[in-house]
């Protein structure tokens, strides 16, 4: 009887324990992170966005402007971060095929678990799976902004499509 007493007050403080973290990664999950910011403040091992990806489109000129799109994922991946990924995949291919083809805006899909991609969660002050937009001039970045709504539109996919359009063209518009 004293064992099964016993296992019971384990098993109560192992689903205690659970339901708490369940809801801490839920509310950093919701969390907002500042929307923009001009400069990361990492270490300088991404200063320059070709060492941000294994071999991704690399040709683009260094020189000029350019856009990134980054699509920041873990080890563990739900549907919901599948959808994230398929659906930005399709906005860059056919809504920006002439900048893609042309080195202008550039995809690049990071999982931040990897050794070598964690420095992003303090440069982006990443709370959760999200995309990032980010302006470059000359191989140094100038701006970004956290698509961080992405996980309030991603049950509407034609609303979750135009406004990653949206800010794509924003950030490529300005000078």
């Amino acid at each position: 009887m004293k064992a099964k007493k016993t296992l019971s007050i384990i098993l109560a403080v192992f689903v205690a324990a659970s339901i708490i973290m369940l809801v801490r990664n839920e509310i950093s999950g919701n969390v907002n992170p500042p929307a923009t910011k001009s400069e990361p403040s990492g270490s300088g091992a991404s200063s320059n966005p070709a060492d941000d990806s294994k071999g991704q489109n690399q040709t683009a000129s260094m020189q000029g402007t350019r856009t990134i799109v980054y699509y920041f994922h873990g080890n563990m991946r739900c549907a919901t971060c599948m959808k994230f990924e398929a659906y930005v995949k399709d906005v860059v291919a056919s809504r920006f095929k002439d900048d893609a083809a042309s080195g202008k805006l550039e995809l690049k899909i990071i999982n931040v678990d990897e050794p070598g991609n964690t420095h992003f969660v303090k440069e982006y002050e990443l709370s959760t799976r999200t995309l990032v937009v980010s302006k470059w001039k000359d191989g140094k970045q100038v701006d970004w902004t956290n698509l961080h709504q992405i996980w309030n539109r991603v049950d509407d996919e034609a609303d979750f499509k135009k406004y990653v359009e949206d800010e794509i063209r924003n950030m490529m518009a300005e000078r």
